[in-house]
């Protein structure tokens, strides 16, 4: 990412576990370029989350949301 142009959208595809509760990756972008705002989407499986569970699993009590974003697909 340049910080001299702070206009320039930045895509970034990763793993999710770069990702998870605003860490890795996007906890580095902060640091490095504290005037970026960095946005996470997490994209998966709507079967691997009972929809019982969800909500637990998508705001952890300790490390907040999973991403700003969630889209569980059939």
């Amino acid at each position: 990412i340049r910080v001299d142009a702070p206009t320039t959208g930045v895509f970034l595809v990763i793993g999710n576990f770069h990702m998870l509760y605003g860490d890795g990756v996007e906890s580095r972008i902060r640091y490095r370029s504290p005037t970026r705002l960095p946005m996470s989407i997490l994209i998966d499986e709507a079967v691997d989350y009972p929809e019982a569970e969800r909500e637990a699993y998508f705001k952890h009590v300790k490390y907040g949301n999973i991403a700003d974003y969630v889209i569980l697909k059939d």
